[in-house]
């Protein structure tokens, strides 16, 4: 049977309404807060459905799972994986309404607490229905249409009303955004000039295409979410020294400490083909019945066989950045007591262990050099 797309309605036993309000609940606790989330549990339980509820259980024990023995990790991880292939099905059939455009990644803690969507649209659109059904805190955008966003040159002309959904409530209750591999390249001035984010934490920014204007925009229009994160990712970008110094020094001037931990900024690494530098051996003499099978055939109509060259393909970094960025972000690391984390991967200029040593003085993990 097909399944059947609900707006704000519970195919499950337990009441909507008192679902939202777990959910609710279970969203304002935050992530590592698994109180309300066992509750829920105890609930559901008392409500005839024992594999959700231990499922949440053992989902959350995963979790916390750094003290218990190797033998409890793994029969926790098999019982979860064998209620999940026996019950996900159908608990995502009752507890997850179709809505076109939108995916219900996987279980976090016991709960669904991402959606992946092709429109940030549609989280407005659905928002009660989305927020009702799971404790949503994080969303992912892939595959964008090309109209998904507004130029940096047409903002002026766009109507106030085709931009109110960024300015949604909705957006109070997202933590993690997830823009990979979307194309955001002179489009983000709607983002820093509309979009508060109180609660932003993580913001992924990597593949999105960012060059120099892009992250001087974020800079210097103090776009809010960046002084709130703690993490940030700008991997795999096209921005050069000049944009990172803009940002990183912005930053590091304002007035309060920044609760950044983690900061990505790895370059580009491609595959690239070298022939071989090693000279190949002439082909050995035919022989004198391959001479004779030459002569006798028709050889001269069909087309030659050519070897192809000799060689192999090789990772080659392609970032642009260069040590002159480093000031820069000893600056934004003063700024920011907590930040233990920053990858510099693929960038050529950056190899050298001593460039990043003052980065290291201040007890930051530095990764360098190719990441494959």
């Amino acid at each position: 049977m097909a399944r059947q797309q609900h707006r704000g309605k519970n195919p499950s036993q337990v009441d909507w309404a008192e679902r939202s309000h777990f959910m609710e609940a279970i969203r304002a606790a935050g992530e590592f807060d698994d109180t309300p989330a066992l509750i829920y549990a105890d609930f559901l339980e008392e409500q005839g459905e024992p594999e959700r509820a231990n499922f949440i259980r053992l989902q959350v024990e995963a979790a916390r799972s750094w003290s218990d023995s190797a033998e409890r990790r793994r029969t926790v991880r098999r019982t979860i994986q064998e209620l999940l292939e026996t019950h996900a099905g159908l608990w995502r059939e009752r507890e997850l309404p179709l809505i076109r455009g939108l995916n219900w990644n996987h279980y976090e803690r016991g709960l669904v607490r991402t959606i992946t969507v092709r429109r940030l649209q549609i989280v407005v659109e659905y928002a009660d229905t989305i927020f009702n059904a799971a404790p949503i805190d994080g969303v992912c955008l892939r595959d964008p249409p090309s109209d998904a966003f507004i130029s940096n040159t047409l903002l002026n002309q766009t109507p106030a009303d085709q931009l109110a959904w960024i300015e949604h409530p909705v957006w109070d209750w997202i933590q993690r955004f997830d823009f990979k591999g979307c194309e955001l390249r002179g489009r983000l001035l709607v983002f820093v000039e509309r979009a508060r984010w109180p609660k932003a934490r993580t913001l992924n920014l990597s593949g999105c295409r960012l060059e120099d204007e892009d992250l001087q925009g974020m800079a210097f229009g103090r776009w809010e979410p960046l002084t709130r994160v703690i993490r940030l990712n700008l991997n795999h970008n096209t921005f050069s020294d000049e944009g990172l110094i803009a940002l990183a020094e912005s930053l590091a001037h304002g007035t309060e400490m920044l609760p950044l931990e983690e900061l990505f900024l790895a370059g580009h690494c491609e595959s690239v083909w070298r022939p071989s530098e090693v000279p190949e051996e002439p082909p050995p003499s035919p022989s004198l019945f391959e001479r004779l099978r030459e002569r006798l055939s028709f050889r001269g109509s069909r087309p030659q066989e050519t070897r192809p060259p000799r060689g192999r393909f090789h990772l080659e970094a392609r970032g642009r950045l260069t040590e002159q960025v480093i000031p820069a972000l000893v600056k934004l690391a003063n700024a920011a007591p907590g930040l233990r984390t920053i990858d510099l991967s693929n960038h050529p200029a950056l190899v050298e262990p001593e460039v990043v040593q003052p980065l290291r003085d201040g007890g930051i993990r530095v990764s360098i050099g190719m990441q494959r």
